[in-house]
């Protein structure tokens, strides 16, 4: 049976549309952290090794940032204003080679990462 069944419900205004989503899977290893950056600090790079099966990943600060992925050929920035989830299949997450994340303010704002991993078994 799989662990708590993950459940994120977002409310959208005019720049955001209205949307629920609901997962469920038997949790394996996560990557949960919250951490200060700002400009001057150029893109930090998250060692999320652990994390095996990536399920979904979510990405989030009250001031807008920069999530960047890579995989061996291409580098896909994603500009995020407050809120940023993203669920890759599993072959796209196979595919990722690197994230990144880059503040855009001069002074330090918190931002929130957490990507969390399926066991399979």
């Amino acid at each position: 049976m799989a662990e708590p069944i993950y459940k994120i419900s977002l409310t959208g205004n005019q720049e955001v549309a209205e949307f629920s989503n609901e997962y469920s899977w038997t949790k394996g290893p996560q990557y949960e952290q919250k951490f200060y950056l700002k400009l001057a600090d150029g893109a930090k790079t998250l060692d999320y090794s652990l994390v095996d099966n990536i399920r979904i990943m979510h990405f989030s600060s009250d001031s807008p940032f920069t999530v960047t992925i890579s995989t061996a050929t291409d580098t896909i920035p994603f500009g995020v204003k407050n809120f940023f989830s993203f669920d890759p299949s599993t072959t796209t997450a196979a595919l990722i080679t690197a994230i990144t994340i880059t503040a855009s303010t001069t002074i330090d704002q918190v931002i929130t990462v957490e990507i969390l991993g399926e066991t399979v078994s």
